[in-house]
C-alpha cells in the first residue's frame, strides 16, 4: 500500500467550511413541504451553481448565489405530478431538465422533461412525461406468487436530445409448494433509451430497452440460508462509437445454518465492466469481470463495502470502498482495475469505529470523502487529491466538519465545492 494516513491528523477543530456567501450564511432552507424530503440534486451549468434540488413533488431552482431563480416557476419552484423524482439531469445541449422516479405501486417508471422556464414540455411522451409499467411473471401453480419492484438508478442525456435511463428491476418469487418457503429474487440491471420525443428508442436492444446484469438470489424463508447478489450500477459512460459503457459492482452474501446458529458467513465483491453496442447488444468480448476479495492467510474474511465504481480510460475502472475485517484497519481504498491487469490500491486509514457515508468525485480527478465519525454527530468531509492524499486546499489539512443533518445527496460544483442537500436545505462548502 503506498501510503495510509489517519484521519485524526487532519482534524479541524473550528472551521465550519460552509461558503458564507451562499444563500444565507451557506445554507439555502427550501419552503416547508410536510409532506416530502429533499431527494436529489442536479448542477445546471458548468460555469455557475444554478441548481435543481428535487424534493419529492416539487423541484426548486436556485443560482449561484443562492437564491431562488424567479425566472423558473413560480418564484423558484414547480410541482411535479404522481410520481417521487429520485433522479435529475440536465442536458446542456437543449437547455432541458429531465426528472424521473417510481409511482407509489414501485413499478411504474416516470421520465418528465422541463423547458429552461420550468414549464413541462408537453411534446414529450404523454403531455411532457413518459412511463414504463414493469409485469410480473404469470405463475405457473397457486402456490408460487409473484412480485416485481422498479428503481431508477440513472439519467444520462444523449445528442439529438436522446435520453439514457438506467434502471433496476426486482423479481420476487415465493415458492409454497414445499413445507420450506423458499423466496428468490431476479435482480437485473437495465438501460432504455428514449427518443427526443419521450418514446421507447426501437432501433436499440428489444423495444428500447437492454439487460447488462442479471443475478439471482435465493432465501430459506424459515430458517437461515441465503445467497444474495444485487447488481449496483457504478456509471454510465457514452462512447464514440454511439455505443455505452457500463460499470457496476456486485456484493454475493452467503450465509448458512438454522435459527440461532449461523455457521457460516461469507461475503465476495465483483466488479463488472460491459460494453453494449449502438444497436443495445452487448459486447462480451471487450467486457471484463474483477473479483476484489479473499481470505487472509489467518483464515479471516476481508470484506469490501462499495463507495462508488467509476470507468477509467476506455477499458478500466476505479473501484472506492471501505474495507473491513480480516488483520487490516478499516480503510478507504482505491483500487484501480485494468483487463487482465491485478488491481492496485492505495488507502487512506479511517479513525477506529468511523464509518465512511460516500465517496463523490470531483474536477480534475478528485474526490470527497464523507465520514461519520466515532463520537455521535460528528461527519467530516475531506477533498482528496487525484493521487489520494488529503488536499491541503479544503479546509484546514484538508478536511471540515459538516452538518451532522442526516443527508441525502452530495455533488460538487464545477468550481471544485460541495454541494450538500439535507430533507430541507442545500448547503455549499468551500
Amino acid at each position: 500500500m503506498s501510503h495510509c494516513e489517519a484521519f485524526e491528523a487532519r482534524r479541524l477543530f473550528s472551521v465550519t467550511g460552509l461558503d458564507l456567501s451562499f444563500a444565507d450564511a451557506g445554507t439555502l432552507t427550501m419552503p416547508a413541504n410536510t409532506a416530502a424530503d429533499g431527494t436529489a440534486l442536479a448542477v445546471t451549468s458548468a460555469t455557475w451553481v444554478d441548481a435543481v434540488a428535487g424534493r419529492k413533488h416539487f423541484l426548486y431552482k436556485f443560482d449561484g448565489s443562492g437564491r431562488p431563480d424567479s425566472s423558473w416557476g413560480v418564484d423558484g419552484r414547480i410541482r411535479l405530478g404522481v410520481f417521487d423524482v429520485t433522479q435529475l439531469a440536465y442536458d446542456r445541449r437543449s437547455n432541458t431538465l429531465y426528472a424521473a422516479g417510481i409511482d407509489s405501486d414501485g413499478k411504474t417508471l416516470r421520465v418528465a422533461r422541463y423547458n429552461s422556464n420550468g414549464s413541462t414540455d408537453t411534446t414529450y411522451g404523454d403531455a411532457g412525461v413518459f412511463s414504463y409499467t414493469a409485469t410480473a411473471p404469470t405463475p405457473e401453480l397457486m402456490e408460487l406468487k409473484y412480485s416485481v419492484s422498479l428503481a431508477v438508478d440513472q439519467l444520462t442525456p444523449l445528442p439529438r436530445g436522446k435520453l439514457l435511463v438506467t434502471y433496476s428491476r426486482a423479481t420476487r418469487r415465493i415458492d409454497e409448494t414445499s413445507d420450506i418457503l423458499w423466496a428468490s429474487d431476479q435482480n437485473e440491471l437495465a438501460i432504455m433509451r428514449l427518443t427526443s420525443t419521450g418514446r421507447r428508442d426501437t432501433t436499440f436492444g428489444t423495444a428500447g430497452q437492454r439487460t447488462v446484469l442479471t443475478d439471482r438470489s435465493s432465501y430459506e424463508v424459515h430458517g437461515i440460508r441465503s445467497y444474495t447478489k444485487i447488481p449496483k450500477l457504478g456509471e454510465i459512460q457514452p462512447r464514440a462509437d454511439g455505443g455505452y459503457r457500463v460499470v457496476a459492482s456486485e456484493a454475493f452474501l452467503r450465509t448458512e445454518g438454522t435459527p440461532g446458529n449461523v455457521v457460516h458467513t461469507s461475503k465476495s465483491f465483483t466488479v463488472f465492466s460491459r460494453t453494449v453496442t449502438p444497436a443495445g447488444q452487448v459486447d462480451t468480448a471487450s467486457s471484463a469481470t474483477w473479483s476484489l476479495t479473499g481470505t487472509e492467510t489467518d483464515g479471516k474474511q476481508r470484506q469490501m463495502h462499495d463507495l462508488g465504481v467509476f470507468a477509467n480510460g476506455d477499458s478500466g475502472a476505479i473501484v472506492i470502498g471501505q474495507i473491513t475485517g480480516g488483520r487490516t484497519p478499516t480503510l478507504a481504498q482505491r483500487f484501480i482495475l485494468s483487463p487482465n491487469q491485478r488491481p492496485t490500491a492505495v488507502g487512506i486509514a479511517i479513525a477506529s469505529g468511523a464509518t465512511l457515508a460516500g465517496f463523490i468525485p470531483a474536477a480534475g480527478g478528485a474526490y470527497f470523502a464523507i465520514a461519520d465519525g466515532a463520537d455521535a454527530g460528528v461527519r467530516q468531509a475531506t477533498r482528496l487529491t487525484p493521487a489520494f492524499f488529503g488536499d491541503r486546499h479544503f479546509g484546514v489539512k484538508g478536511t471540515d466538519y459538516i452538518d451532522p443533518t442526516p443527508a441525502l445527496a452530495y455533488l460538487p460544483d464545477a468550481d471544485g465545492r460541495l454541494l450538500i442537500l439535507t430533507a430541507t436545505s442545500v448547503r455549499r462548502f468551500e
